[in-house]
């Protein structure tokens, strides 16, 4: 699921901390130029396809890999109340539900449990900020944040009603640093959409109403960034204006703009995800690229081993390789070194807690004995020397060290 804001500019001016000036108080040390301030928020919905969601204009039919899948996008702003973006997550509670159940097995009897992953897009420093004072309250709960408060790589939600859990997390965990046209253009696909323009700078809190309430375009200098120091090309803007003719007003060309934002991101995150599910790895289980790639490695070392495969014996192997083996001295159980581990066995069930009134004896001596001196190690497939000596491996690890045990 893709969440995605919109900001806009609050001006402030506002000064705090330490007067500057004794006679004047009213100008300190530090001053609150602006704060950003979303007017709306859109989601991306992706769901398994089914036929009911056939002639609901809702829902979008787009093919994958490996079936068809539905897009539904929801949309909040100001104009559905000051509430709104807790209208918004309510909605994605609900929407919630849904891609639980969709993400489950076929067969029913394979327990499923798995958060549902609420992503955006560089959202760990921006939308995070900006709505996590959103995620608490009589409806919800933040049960873990992971990272800063200024910029989190993980929070968890839980609906206090339906207990359904979300984990809010920034695309950017798994790529290098980029933006959101860049992410959408190298790791989608040919035929995904481009992002629109709008004038993050030239709407602000002050103006937005009466700003977004037009029906013309915006002017070709709204477009230019100053922060950026980047003017808006005639080709860019014609783009724009092909775009915006088909919207009534400003406002449903950001309602436009905003659904793209969140529609572009889904095809490279199933690319990322379809990549590193080649290697058995699921990316969303993990937080940062780096973690991801540890998993691959781990998972391309053991690619070939099978548990079910009786593997060369130690010895075997070195002797292929021409490396002689070991002229260690077979390790024959003395009682002294048998004594020595019974009270180890002892010590160590102690200190976990477990029962020690069946363990092994000091009177288990010849037993094991005789048992060290007809065996081989499991390990290594050999015979016992003092530079491989034996120990007693319990079946079960919630049990003591019992001769049924080990």
């Amino acid at each position: 699921m893709i969440l995605k804001q919109q900001s806009v500019k609050l001006t402030l001016n506002t000064y705090f901390g330490k007067p500057i000036n004794k006679e004047d108080k009213s100008i300190c040390n530090s001053q609150w130029i602006s704060v950003l301030d979303p007017p709306s928020v859109a989601s991306t919905i992706k769901l398994k396809w089914k036929e009911q969601y056939d002639g609901d204009n809702q829902y979008k039919k787009i093919a994958t890999p490996f079936d068809f899948a539905a897009l539904k996008t929801v949309y909040f702003d100001l104009r559905n109340g000051d509430d709104f973006i807790t209208q918004s997550i309510e909605q994605v509670f609900e929407e919630a539900k849904q891609v639980s159940i969709d993400n489950k097995y076929g067969n029913e009897l394979i327990p499923y449990k798995q958060n549902v992953s609420i992503i955006g897009f560089n959202s760990s420093r921006f939308d995070q900020t900006l709505f996590s004072k959103y995620l608490h309250n009589d409806k919800w709960t933040i049960l873990s944040f992971t990272g800063s408060m200024g910029q989190g790589k993980q929070i968890v939600v839980e609906h206090k009603q339906t207990k359904q859990q979300t984990n809010f997390i920034d695309a950017m965990n798994y790529t290098q640093p980029t933006d959101l046209a860049s992410f959408a253009k190298d790791f989608g696909n040919q035929n995904n959409q481009s992002k629109g323009l709008f004038p993050y700078e030239g709407i602000t809190y002050d103006n937005y109403n009466q700003e977004l309430i037009k029906s013309q375009p915006f002017p070709i200098k709204a477009l230019d960034s100053l922060l950026r120091n980047k003017a808006m090309s005639d080709e860019d803007y014609l783009l724009y204006l092909c775009d915006a003719k088909n919207y009534a007003t400003r406002w449903d060309y950001l309602q436009h703009y905003n659904e793209l934002d969140s529609k572009i991101m889904i095809q490279p995150l199933d690319n990322l995800i379809n990549w590193f599910y080649q290697y058995n790895v699921d990316i969303l289980s993990f937080m940062s690229l780096a973690a991801n790639a540890n998993a691959i490695k781990y998972a391309i070392a053991y690619k070939d081993f099978d548990l079910n495969v009786n593997y060369p014996q130690y010895n075997q192997r070195f002797q292929t390789q021409g490396v002689q083996q070991s002229k260690s001295k077979p390790f024959v159980l003395s009682q002294s070194y048998w004594n020595y581990k019974v009270i180890g066995y002892n010590i160590q069930d102690k200190q976990k807690h477990r029962k020690t009134n069946n363990n092994v004896t000091i009177n288990d001596y010849e037993y094991y004995k005789n048992l060290f001196d007809t065996s081989n190690c499991v390990i290594y497939g050999n015979k016992f020397t003092m530079d491989n000596k034996p120990t007693l491996d319990r079946i079960d690890n919630r049990l003591p060290h019992t001769k049924s045990n080990c």
